[in-house]
């Protein structure tokens, strides 16, 4: 009876159809792999000759740029490595024990960096090279709202922004919703985000 079935014309039919289907998708993804590879090879010769460099973004993929771009992007890197090392002594319910304590630690790791007076709004809490480092905490709803402003003047002086946020206290759809909407304005700001778990 099955092999009645297996031999009906219509069977062998679909069975044709479904491997020469199968021949030519697998023959489509073998050209189009060999394209792209082609392509890709292509596109890294010109950049290498133009002097580019692959590097690593912010957002972890590899793009090219100039060496110059790559070694400021590697030194932004480390640093944001290194406040996601960080852990604070305890909660605090003060910002500027956070902004202290994150400056010592950078300090031991960085030779630039610098602990910014604050003389109104417009100068970051820490600087890194030409790093600016916003630290917020304990966090509420109103402290976000006032960092978009910021964010509007720093790019103006320094190459990065680093929003560090402390214990943040504010709504978790709230705190979601800003998140969003902050990378979708400032998509080239990194936010990091330190909860302790004791206060």
């Amino acid at each position: 009876m099955i092999y009645a079935f297996w031999n009906t014309p219509a069977v062998q039919k679909a069975v044709q159809t479904l491997v020469m289907v199968g021949i030519v998708t697998i023959v489509a993804l073998l050209v189009g792999g060999v394209g792209y590879l082609i392509y890709s090879r292509k596109k890294e010769k010109e950049m290498v000759e133009k002097g580019y460099v692959k590097y690593v973004n912010a957002d972890g993929k590899e793009v090219w740029g100039t060496p110059e771009e790559a070694e400021r992007m590697s030194y932004y890197n480390q640093v944001v490595e290194a406040i996601r090392e960080f852990k604070p002594a305890r909660g605090y319910q003060n910002e500027r024990y956070y902004q202290y304590e994150l400056y010592q630690w950078l300090k031991a790791k960085f030779k630039d960096v610098r602990l910014e007076e604050q003389r109104g709004s417009s100068r970051p809490d820490i600087v890194v090279g030409d790093i600016a480092i916003e630290v917020k905490g304990p966090t509420g709803y109103q402290d976000l709202q006032s960092i978009a402003d910021k964010l509007v003047r720093y790019p103006e002086h320094f190459s990065h922004v680093i929003v560090v946020l402390f214990d943040v206290t504010a709504n978790p759809a709230r705190y979601d919703d800003w998140k969003r909407g902050l990378k979708k304005r400032f998509p080239e700001v990194s936010v990091i985000r330190k909860d302790s778990i004791e206060r």
